[in-house]
C-alpha cells in the first residue's frame, strides 16, 4: 500500500531528526547506543552512521506464545531479515549484534553506562512498558531513552506506556519515534 501522505524514505528522515535531537541535547558521541529489536538493520544503520555505533539486540527468533502467524511464517520472515541485516552491515562500522532478547543481555550493562536506548520490539503496552522499567536505569541521567511507532494507531500500547511512564515524550518524529532525556537516576 502507497502512502501518499508520507514521502517514500520519510522514516529514514524521522530517525536522523531523532539523532540530531539527542546530540543537540548532549549526546556524547562515541557513547553506548542500544537499539532493542532490529530486525533486517535499516534503522541500526542510521543509528551507527549518525551516532558514531550501536549494539543491537535482536533474537532472530519467535518467542515462545507471542501469537500473530504461525511459528513457520515468522521463523521464514526472521531467517530472511537476519541474512537482510547481515547483508545490510557489511557497509557499516561499529556496530554489535547481540543476538537474543533484550532481558538476556540487560546485566551486561552498567547502570548509568549507555547513552541512549531505542526500543522497536514488541510493540503491545506490556512489553513497552517493561522494556523501559528495565532499561531506563541502564541510561546516564541526561542520557535518552527512545523507541518507536509513538502514536501509529496499529500500535496504541506504545503511546499509552510512553505517556504513562513520561507524560509526553520530549520530541516525536514524522517516522513515528519518540525520546525523552533522562532528568533523574531512577530506581
Amino acid at each position: 500500500m502507497v502512502n501518499f501522505l508520507r514521502p517514500e524514505g520519510y522514516w529514514i528522515d524521522g530517525l536522523k531528526d531523532l539523532c540530531t535531537f539527542m546530540k543537540i541535547r548532549g549526546f556524547r558521541e562515541g557513547g553506548k547506543f542500544v537499539e532493542i529489536g532490529c530486525y533486517m538493520g535499516e534503522s541500526t544503520e542510521v543509528f551507527s552512521n549518525e551516532l558514531g555505533g550501536v549494539i543491537a539486540i535482536e533474537p532472530f527468533r519467535v518467542r515462545e506464545g507471542a501469537g500473530g502467524s504461525t511459528t513457520e511464517d515468522w521463523h521464514d520472515d526472521l531467517m530472511g531479515a537476519e541474512i537482510e541485516f547481515w547483508e545490510l552491515m557489511e557497509r557499516c562500522a561499529g556496530i554489535e549484534l547481540k543476538k537474543g532478547f533484550d532481558w538476556e543481555f540487560l546485566n551486561e550493562f552498567k547502570d548509568g553506562e549507555l547513552e541512549g536506548v531505542y526500543i522497536d520490539a514488541v510493540h503491545t503496552y506490556e512489553a513497552v512498558k517493561k522494556n523501559i522499567i528495565d532499561w531506563m536505569p541502564k541510561v546516564r541521567v541526561g542520557g535518552f531513552i527512545s523507541g518507536h511507532d509513538y502514536g501509529n494507531d496499529p500500535t496504541p500500547g506504545v503511546k499509552q506506556a510512553v505517556d504513562e511512564i513520561f507524560g509526553k515524550p520530549d520530541f516525536t518524529c514524522v517516522d513515528y519515534s519518540w525520546v525523552v532525556q533522562k532528568r533523574v537516576k531512577s530506581s
